[in-house]
């Protein structure tokens, strides 16, 4: 008994600093990757549906897919992941050449997560 609520006072605390230091200067980089990850999660979770969709040149699923490859290069920069680095290479050439015979306009600054419920 006195071990889970030790677990739920640690929880409680661990959340309220979190919450807290969220928005400080010296915890924007961490909250910013944080963020990126939750991103990437769930694009990955409808990943399958958007790669089929971008075949065809969908607009709204390249945007997506360009946001999920920039987001997961600038991810794997900083693990410094050279090897997943150089497959991703090769997804961005493929997508810049489907954007490319698409004759698309992609602006990743447009993604929002409710896009991702098309999918």
């Amino acid at each position: 008994m006195l071990n889970l609520m030790a677990v739920i006072i640690s929880l409680a605390m661990i959340i309220t600093v979190l919450t807290t230091c969220k928005h400080r200067r010296f915890f924007n980089e961490i909250y910013y990757v944080w963020q990126l990850k939750m991103e990437l999660n769930f694009i990955n979770a409808k990943l399958h549906n958007i790669e089929a969709s971008a075949k065809h040149a969908t607009p709204m699923a390249v945007m997506i897919l360009a946001f999920y490859y920039q987001g997961s290069r600038q991810l794997w920069t900083l693990d410094d992941n050279m090897i997943s680095i150089e497959s991703l290479d090769l997804k961005q050439e493929k997508l810049a050449a489907t954007i490319a015979s698409g004759q698309l306009t992609i602006n990743v600054d447009e993604y929002k997560r409710i896009l991702l419920k098309q999918f």
